[in-house]
């Protein structure tokens, strides 16, 4: 389901803002590339909107496995795609596999090295925002290098989030998983984060008809594309209809989508200013 729903809404999303550019809706400075980078930052829902409201709709434990699954996996994919097409829209593109290879293995390996420190820390209130501190230090140590910050992150963060299934694996120390109240924490931060984000976002909405009309398509387009996504990925898997419909409900984007459209314009690509109002118009 995260890949064919991540395909088909990047590709669609993709084609989608050129029929836009054709119409004079975006700038004359719009490609393809940029067009490809819009569809992988909005090419999976996210998990910020999703999963909150399938905790309140009373949905089977087995589908909302299913749909938290899916939207951690288009995060990841999103990030990927994103971060390797920023890199070939730079000035001066970098070694693409050195790049990504650097940031993942460095990030996997900074992952259980803090696995290590955080079994010390176990018993002190300050080892979430300690880790905060590493994560950070570890995004601007690998960027100094070569390498991608936001996949080193990535990469110690789904080694954090899945200690307890590696120290099984590799037979070692049950002890090495994040503690509970860690995981409390996490979630209260995370909503400040969520609420300060979608503020942000909020006033990136621009009084611009054109934008506002492509954002507003865009939304018509993920909602097709994920009624197709659903039944081509649920076919002979078992889904009762009803299951069906709430899995094609669940495709709004979250914070990642968000997240993904500010980095054009902070790495200076020709265009990038136009990601962030477009982006926040699909949210709508």
């Amino acid at each position: 389901l995260a890949r064919a729903g991540g395909l088909l809404s990047a590709l669609a999303v993709a084609a989608a803002s050129m029929v836009a550019l054709t119409l004079g809706w975006l700038p004359p400075s719009w490609s393809w590339r940029h067009a490809l980078l819009l569809g992988a930052a909005l090419g999976g829902p996210g998990s910020a909107l999703v999963l909150p409201a399938l905790a309140h709709a009373r949905t089977e434990a087995s589908l909302v496995s299913l749909l938290g699954l899916e939207t951690a996996l288009a995060d990841a994919l999103c990030a990927v795609g994103a971060v390797a097409l920023l890199l070939t829209m730079s000035p001066e593109p970098p070694s693409l596999p050195h790049v990504l290879g650097i940031g993942a293995v460095a990030g996997m390996f900074a992952g259980m090295l803090w696995l290590l420190f955080l079994k010390a820390l176990r018993s002190s209130g300050h080892a979430y925002p300690i880790t905060l501190g590493v994560l950070l230090l570890l995004h601007v140590g690998v960027e100094r290098n070569g390498g991608s910050g936001p996949l080193a992150v990535l990469g110690a963060s789904i080694v954090l989030g899945n200690a307890k299934a590696i120290a099984r694996a590799l037979k070692l120390d049950a002890g090495l998983e994040l503690a509970e109240d860690l995981k409390g924490f996490h979630g209260q931060f995370a909503f400040l984060a969520k609420a300060f984000f979608f503020a942000y976002l909020g006033a990136q909405l621009l009084p611009a008809w054109p934008l506002l009309g492509t954002g507003a398509a865009l939304v018509v387009v993920l909602f097709g594309v994920r009624w197709c996504a659903v039944r081509l990925a649920g076919a002979g898997g078992g889904l009762t209809p009803e299951q069906t419909r709430i899995a094609t409900a669940a495709f709004p984007r979250g914070m990642m989508a968000g997240v993904l459209a500010l980095l054009p314009a902070a790495r200076g690509i020709a265009g990038g200013e136009v990601f962030p109002p477009l982006v926040a118009d699909a949210y709508t």
